[in-house]
């Protein structure tokens, strides 16, 4: 297996025909084998998850898995809506998917995430979406839904977001005032900057990557490969 290409087009026209009878052949595809998709946002704090969630995905098509999360809500969250606010002892002893530990400077969690078990079977049988900070926990529920079975009844597609060199800026004005500079480092981090070091390390290809806020770093090819992916959400899942 190679890391997977993009295919080069003579004109927009061509581009345009190709991905969308290939996005409506991928979800005849899917509904003869009678399966759904998981998708994974993700990309550093401060990438856009949230923001191409929130603004580009159709609601009626996909559902998102909520985290379980020891950390305050901020402005506008809603419990069981943002998340499921509990403590960090509740989130030990839960039967989970995956399990995201913030470390202090010492390397111990003081507060995590998780996507319980109890979520992910309650949701099955719809299209999924599940955003997430580092690769490593794409990795992680990838192997849960394998050992559980699942993998039978899904596939799995990957949206790899560039980190914008400002994010550490728009952090601190989101939610970053009650924390410190190390924080700040383990939000930020991505483990997986561009989509060939994410193949080589998870053996997997990102179906997409791109830059996701908008602004002066978005190229012409991040905007093109963003309404890839937001058509695909709309034709094929």
């Amino acid at each position: 297996m190679m890391y997977k290409k993009d295919i080069s087009f003579k004109s927009k026209h061509m581009e345009n025909i190709f991905y969308f009878f290939s996005f409506i052949f991928e979800k005849i595809r899917r509904i003869i084998l009678g399966k759904k998709v998981l998708v994974f946002i993700t990309g550093g704090g401060g990438s856009g998850k949230e923001f191409l969630y929130n603004n580009f995905i159709p609601p009626n098509k996909f559902y998102k898995l909520l985290s379980m999360t020891s950390r305050d809500p901020r402005d506008g969250e809603v419990h069981n809506v943002s998340y499921f606010f509990t403590d960090l002892e509740t989130i030990k002893n839960a039967k989970k998917a995956t399990y995201l530990p913030v470390p202090n400077h010492k390397g111990e969690a003081y507060k995590a995430y998780c996507v319980t078990e109890k979520e992910v079977f309650d949701n099955i049988g719809k299209n999924l979406i599940y955003d997430v900070n580092e690769a490593k926990y794409i990795d992680q529920m990838i192997k849960w839904f394998k050992k559980n079975g699942l993998d039978k009844k899904y596939e799995f597609k990957i949206a790899l977001l560039k980190n914008p060199e400002n994010r550490a800026e728009k952090m601190k004005k989101r939610d970053l005032s009650k924390k410190d500079d190390y924080e700040i480092k383990v939000r930020m981090r991505a483990d997986c900057e561009d989509n060939i070091s994410f193949y080589n390390k998870y053996n997997f290809n990102p179906s997409w990557h791109f830059l996701s806020i908008p602004g002066k770093e978005q190229t012409k090819k991040d905007k093109k490969i963003k309404k890839r992916f937001i058509l695909w959400c709309k034709i094929a899942a």
